[in-house]
């Protein structure tokens, strides 16, 4: 397929749609029922047609028992056209321009399979061998090669089996089908604000050539297909492989005059046709069942990503496809001329085809996920986030002498653990293919560790008998904020350089309301601003504490020879298959070694500080 294609097809499409478009709008029937003749007699086939042809031409280059004679070999190519079947069948409904990459690709494995089979003429032994094996001569193997080679000039050069036309049909029956697609849409909207007859004008686009009265057989076909899993990835990606396309309204060009949107409409086409199939029996989406997984992963781990992919976007689609399901339920009436007038009773169906796909997704997610390896780049990913987040969040270094432990001063001294953990993270957040937007969770152990040490700091401060306290006898702001000034002036004299003031929340909030501080520094002279760490719900205190960080020592054990002060370890949680479990942790001492460097006021009544 060549690019020029690619870049005339859409232009093309975009006429053809506004050129119908047109008719719908101007309720002119004879002139839309004439184009979809016209269309119908293109003898473009439908995508699933196309793709079949071409999955028949791939294996008859290896049909010649000449490649039998070396079964890896054999097994390669079976793998290979497999792998090929699966790009056909899946990603071209998902991606219209990977037809020119799958095309590309052939190109190379045509060219790898001749070179293999030239080989074989080169070498004496192996002929002797091939003609033992099948009882024939030399010139009988020879023979046997040209054969093989003539069949792949056969499929790759005939005008009627051309491989490259095929591709080329493929891609135009892709942009044929999906622009119809987007016209049943539209007939839906000029239905419901141009009072268009909807289900006349579907009717005609769905049954033109097989209309109520047939008296025979028609092979030429209407560019809608009832093929559910072509449906279902055309409502999903768009042919664009964009997951939200159905929104992206005027970026994708599917504005439906003025302001209106297609999505609705997008959604409520799709379940019509689908209710199609379904009434036809023919509503499978062709996943794989649980007893094929563990042959998947171990041998198309394409596929094995493909349909988890798939089944993750159908369960999260679900609840949207069961609500307009019952749009269309409500006013099922509109419908009886598609449905032989028991539109209300096809609906329930689809809504129970919805329901019971979702189930088995759900059944088919969780199989999945046991056995899905998580990502390493993902661990990394969310495990530099609590890094990131500690690093941005941790005042310990303002609170603290920090230095890294020493085997031969610090042997003696009592460590502790400060550390979070969680064992039920969802296992699904670490592969590759999932998009979650997840990295608040893994901040939030950062900063459960930062408010952690700060805790630890206090409550050391607070049990320190050798810190002196002052007792604060008036409780109003100014008060508080002129004793809170003369500790800083006084200790600011005796050399030390307050830098972190323990405020208890509401003293805070009185002082932000009379313009005194914020809620994240206090100013205390135009030289001197403390950091503040509010009291919170989980964390209550009273006291005042103003602390120069000479006060105490801090002392951490460093993670694998590094200078890191915590670890971030995730790992599978062994309890339970569809989890990942979360360690953070950093092992610390810290004690008081200069006492007159912290400064704790408490207040005689146990009140909130009023003017």
């Amino acid at each position: 397929m060549t690019a020029k294609n690619q870049e005339v097809d859409p232009l093309i499409s975009g006429f053809l749609f506004d050129y119908i478009r047109l008719s719908v709008d101007k309720d002119d029937f004879d002139l839309f029922k004439n184009t979809i003749n016209h269309t119908s007699l293109m003898n473009v086939h439908n995508p699933r047609f196309i793709q079949d042809e071409i999955h028949t031409l791939l294996y008859k280059e290896i049909h010649p028992p000449l490649f039998l004679h070396d079964s890896s070999v054999y097994e390669k190519i079976q793998t290979e056209i497999s792998c090929f079947e699966f790009l056909l069948k899946y990603w071209t409904c998902k991606d219209f321009s990977s037809v020119s990459v799958i095309a590309n690709a052939y190109r190379l494995y045509e060219m790898n399979l001749e070179k293999y089979i030239f080989s074989i003429t080169k070498s004496e032994e192996l002929i002797q061998e091939i003609a033992k094996m099948y009882g024939t001569d030399r010139d009988g193997v020879l023979k046997m090669v040209e054969t093989t080679i003539n069949s792949i000039n056969v499929v790759d050069e005939s005008d009627y089996f051309c491989i490259t036309k095929q591709f080329d049909l493929l891609y135009i029956s892709l942009n044929l089908h999906f622009t119809f697609y987007r016209i049943g849409a539209f007939i839906i909207f000029a239905g419901k604000q141009k009072r268009v007859n909807s289900a006349r004008y579907l009717k005609e686009l769905w049954d033109h050539t097989h209309p109520d009265d047939a008296s025979g057989i028609n092979l030429n076909e209407t560019p809608a297909l009832f093929d559910p899993l072509w449906l279902t990835y055309l409502h999903f990606y768009g042919g664009k492989n964009v997951e939200s396309w159905t929104r992206a309204t005027f970026s994708l060009h599917l504005g439906f005059d003025d302001y209106h949107g297609p999505e609705k409409y997008l959604y409520q086409y799709y379940l019509l046709m689908i209710t199609r199939c379904v009434e036809r029996a023919g509503s499978t989406l062709s996943l794989s069942s649980v007893e094929e997984l563990d042959h998947l992963k171990a041998k198309e781990p394409y596929k094995f990503k493909e349909f988890f992919e798939f089944a993750n976007i159908f369960i999260r689609e679900s609840a949207i496809l069961l609500s307009h399901c019952d749009n269309l339920i409500q006013d099922s009436h509109q419908w009886d001329l598609l449905f032989n007038d028991h539109a209300r009773e096809s609906f329930e169906k689809t809504r129970e085809w919805i329901k019971s796909n979702v189930e088995y997704c759900e059944k088919i997610s969780i199989e999945l996920k046991k056995r899905m390896v998580p990502d390493n780049e993902k661990i990394g990913y969310f495990s530099q986030k609590v890094l990131e987040e500690y690093l941005n969040t941790s005042i310990v270094d303002k609170l603290a002498e920090v230095r890294k432990f020493n085997e031969v001063t610090d042997s003696d001294l009592q460590f502790i653990p400060i550390d979070t953990h969680n064992e039920n993270l969802v296992k699904g957040w670490f592969f590759k293919e999932d998009d979650s937007l997840v990295d608040y969770i893994f901040t939030e152990f950062g900063r459960a560790i930062s408010r952690e040490e700060r805790f630890h700091v206090l409550n050391t401060i607070k049990n320190a008998s050798s810190i002196e306290i002052q007792t604060l006898k008036e409780i109003h702001t100014s008060a508080i904020m002129g004793k809170i000034t003369d500790i800083v002036s006084q200790m600011k004299n005796d050399g030390l350089n307050p830098s972190v003031i323990f405020l208890p929340l509401e003293l805070t909030t009185q002082l932000v309301k009379e313009y005194l501080g914020n809620f994240d520094t206090l100013k205390i002279s135009d030289d001197t601003s403390l950091i503040i760490v509010n009291s919170n719900n989980r964390w209550e205190f009273k006291e005042i504490v103003i602390l120069d960080k000479s006060a105490g020592a801090w002392i951490y054990k460093p993670i694998n020879n590094t200078d890191e002060r915590i670890s971030v370890e995730i790992a599978p949680n062994e309890k339970d298959e569809l989890s990942m479990k979360i360690l953070v942790k950093t092992t610390i001492n810290y004690s008081i070694v200069k006492p007159e460097a912290v400064k704790i006021l408490k207040f005689d009544l146990s009140v909130v500080p009023q003017v």
